[in-house]
């Protein structure tokens, strides 16, 4: 499918990022979802970072949104800023999985290896 299919998507994680009764992490898990559909779906990288940015605010340490926000830069082929943030990722506290999962991330940012 092309950029703009994900747009159909957008309503129900949408309702949970903007409801003020919603607990944090579930806004977090929608944000960090509406990142990935407007990067992955409509290629559209500073409005995926900035709901990604959003979701820091309501949980600042939060791992896996660093991650994918590491991630998009590279895809977006920002490899300097995608390595600023998963140097940082890495050099914090990490489960051995998440800590093999952002060394690979750096490694394909090293070899600008593009995503598929």
């Amino acid at each position: 499918p092309g950029r703009g299919y994900c747009r159909a998507a957008f309503p129900p994680p949408l309702a949970v990022a903007e409801s003020e009764d919603a607990p944090s992490g579930q806004k977090v898990a929608a944000l960090a979802g509406l990142a990935w559909i407007t990067w992955d779906g409509n290629g559209e990288v500073d409005t995926a970072i900035g709901l990604l940015d959003r979701a820091l605010e309501l949980q600042p340490g939060s791992v896996a949104v660093r991650f994918l926000q590491g991630r998009i830069l590279r895809c977006a082929g920002r490899m300097d800023q995608s390595a600023g943030v998963l140097e940082a990722l890495l050099s914090g506290d990490l489960s051995d999985e998440w800590r093999q999962a952002v060394a690979d991330e750096l490694q394909a940012v090293g070899a600008r290896e593009a995503c598929a």
